[in-house]
């Protein structure tokens, strides 16, 4: 999925999706079946007293399969909390499924309280986390966004101001940006030095220099 996306970093929103339901269900469904080809073994080796330990060990990966999509696939609470939901009660209704169906299991103890417990508890937190990281992200981008420009990267900084690069949202059209820095926002002389460099700019017509299209 990486490979793919680095070499189409345009892809659709489709089919971003459609790599998102295979890196939730394939690494899910490869842990299940793990858990039950271990489970299957215990039984045959005479050790069915282990699977309580092994649901555990199982139970805590699927913890971090939760806590690894909350931190790194960008989405929102509701998509967050559906996934980890998914994952907690899939991996707890194995462990009861295991119980009620496989011969040699009868008797043993129910897996802990605690493993079920981490497991809907990260699915909670994991939701809080994403739409935080969430806030977080459209903070930052609505940080980036200067009237109808979004700023890219930084070109320079000097004494007064910084320059970014810059594209107009609708037309496409690439621009500079100078803002004052903050620092100095505050300075009458500064902002009157600043608006008499945007005047004497605007009667230069030479190529060499920059057109000013706005201020």
């Amino acid at each position: 999925s990486a490979t793919l996306l680095w070499r189409r970093p345009s892809i659709k929103l489709a089919h971003l999706r459609w790599i998102e339901i295979v890196v939730i269900v394939v690494p899910l469904a490869e842990v299940m079946l793990m858990q039950y080809l271990e489970t299957t073994r215990l039984v045959e080796i005479g050790k069915p007293d282990r699977f309580p330990a092994l649901v555990a060990g199982f139970g805590s990966v699927v913890v971090l399969f939760i806590a690894t999509y909350a931190m790194f696939i960008p989405s929102n609470w509701r998509r967050t909390a559906v996934v980890g939901f998914t994952y907690a009660i899939v991996a707890t209704a194995m462990s009861a499924v295991q119980l009620a169906t496989i011969s040699g299991l009868e008797g043993i103890e129910s897996p802990r309280f605690t493993t079920t417990f981490v497991l809907f508890a990260t699915a909670i937190i994991a939701s809080f986390a994403a739409h935080f990281v969430r806030s977080i992200r459209h903070d930052v981008e609505s940080a980036r966004q200067y009237g109808q420009y979004h700023l890219t990267t930084e070109i320079g900084r000097g004494g007064m101001g910084v320059v970014y690069r810059a594209e107009h949202r609708m037309l496409k059209r690439p621009a500079a940006i100078k803002l004052i820095r903050a620092e100095c926002a505050s300075s009458s002389n500064a902002i009157a030095r600043f608006e008499q460099e945007v005047q004497l700019s605007a009667t230069l017509s030479h190529w060499n220099t920059v057109q000013i299209y706005d201020y």
